[in-house]
């Protein structure tokens, strides 16, 4: 900017100028946004809810209704996950028996733990029928043990969880299915649920098969279970092997929900689908395919700052002198584009105060800069200044009488620097593009 910003100093300030006594202002400016983006794609889909997030860069590549309220159905299931996780130390080791008795008196059985009464199960072995299944009587069963048969208690704790994690609009009754409509949340806060689920080594080890077996249990006698998520099993014809992890339920009346994960070429997505069709052509497995194979297709991460370049420059009077404050971004931001992104779609907005304080410290928050592409924000990023202005004595003195001598000759001070472009030095970050027969 070519305009001089004013700068505040107090009276008492200026009568001791010699001693250097400055008021001191630090501007502190919260940097960590989750941008909400959706680059244009032709891929057909079916589901009336979407988000798919690069979580490598948190850039959000695309989004349909992310935070309109859903019926949870099963997923709430993530979170009874969560929460069994904290409140059991040691989930191989703690035993429960399956009753007939306990089954009888739910409020709704989805039958997946019926093979298994009279048997002595694991908390781990139902974490893992939980989520490779419906799970719902499994979820019920490990929220009574975890909570010492306080399950009202364990649905508490299950929405403190959710809480924590920035899940603003959900709200669960029960640790697995649920006909309620008070039992809700959306695609954004199911994203915040998994990635803390993802966390978990537990969580790996039970998603690192596609079946699972009991302790102690025969699989040749049925006591096998195979996951339900067909996207994740090798037999199914919806099957993507670059999926890392996920959870997939399905009701007549939510439709069909999903969450999962998936890994190519060091390059990490989120996609969470809800309320998706289930026939054979069009469903939720069908969506997670297309739309991550699109990602990885079309779409890189680049870096769209940098923080050795310099983003603005602004000029500060002081009355006496005058100060260059160069802002640079705290730190370098990488972003997930188009491959084939257009620069000219890139354009930012510095945000600083109408007014400066000296002394101005390295290092110190002075604004924010918001990057925007193709017309809709994908980062914010603080601003800093790299250098101290206003600090040495000898410095401001040397100021000031450049600016008597200035005033004598009456000179105008040089223009400062203008605005740098955001994007003109973008570097692309992966060596090579996807290659189309991968997803083939």
């Amino acid at each position: 900017t070519s305009d001089a910003i004013p700068i505040l100093i107090p009276p008492f300030i200026l009568l001791n100028f010699i001693l250097s006594l400055l008021l001191i202002t630090v501007i502190a400016v919260g940097s960590f946004i989750i941008p909400a983006a959706s680059y244009e794609n032709d891929v057909l889909t079916s589901s009336s809810a979407m988000l798919l997030i690069n979580l490598d860069t948190d850039t959000v590549c695309y989004s349909a209704e992310p935070d309109r309220k859903r019926y949870a159905s099963y997923l709430s299931e993530l979170a009874t996950f969560l929460v069994a996780e904290e409140q059991i130390s040691s989930p191989g080791e703690k035993k429960v028996k399956v009753t007939q008795d306990f089954i009888d008196a739910l409020p709704y059985s989805d039958g997946s733990l019926d093979r298994y009464v009279g048997k002595t199960l694991t908390a781990r072995d139902l974490m893992a029928l939980m989520m490779l299944t419906k799970g719902s009587d499994a979820a019920y069963l490990l929220a009574d043990t975890a909570a010492d048969g306080d399950v009202d208690r364990f649905v508490e704790l299950m929405n403190k969880k959710a809480a924590q994690l920035g899940c603003d609009r959900t709200q669960f009754r029960t640790p697995g299915y649920s006909e309620s409509n008070e039992h809700y949340t959306t695609c954004s806060d199911i994203v915040k649920l998994y990635r803390a689920l993802d966390q978990l080594d537990l969580y790996h080890e039970i998603m690192a098969s596609s079946a699972y077996t009991p302790e102690g249990l025969d699989a040749e006698k049925g006591y096998e279970v195979t996951t339900e998520n067909s996207i994740m099993n090798p037999n199914s014809p919806y099957y993507f092997r670059y999926v890392t992890g996920g959870k997939y339920s399905y009701d007549p009346t939510a439709q069909a929900n999903i969450v999962v994960t998936t890994v190519y070429r060091n390059m990490s997505y989120i996609f969470v689908a809800m309320h998706g069709k289930n026939t054979s052509e069009e469903n939720v497995f069908a969506d997670a395919r297309r739309m991550t194979t699109w990602a990885y297709l079309n779409l890189s991460d680049r870096k769209v700052i940098d923080s050795d370049d310099a983003l603005a420059t602004y000029r500060v009077d002081a009355g006496w002198g005058t100060y260059d404050v160069s802002l640079y971004a705290g730190s370098s931001a990488y972003k997930t584009l188009p491959t084939q992104f257009d620069p000219e779609k890139f354009s930012n907005e510095i945000s600083v105060p109408d007014a400066i304080s000296l002394p101005v410290f390295p290092g110190q928050s002075i604004g924010t800069a918001k990057i925007i592409y193709a017309g809709e924000k994908i980062d914010d990023v603080d601003l800093i200044s790299a250098n101290g202005e206003g600090i040495s004595l000898l410095n401001d003195t040397a100021r000031f009488g450049v600016h008597v001598f200035s005033e004598i000759l009456q000179s105008e001070p040089a223009d400062d620097g203008s605005l740098i472009r955001i994007g003109d030095n973008t570097e692309p970050t992966q060596p090579e593009t996807a290659a189309e027969e991968d997803f083939l």
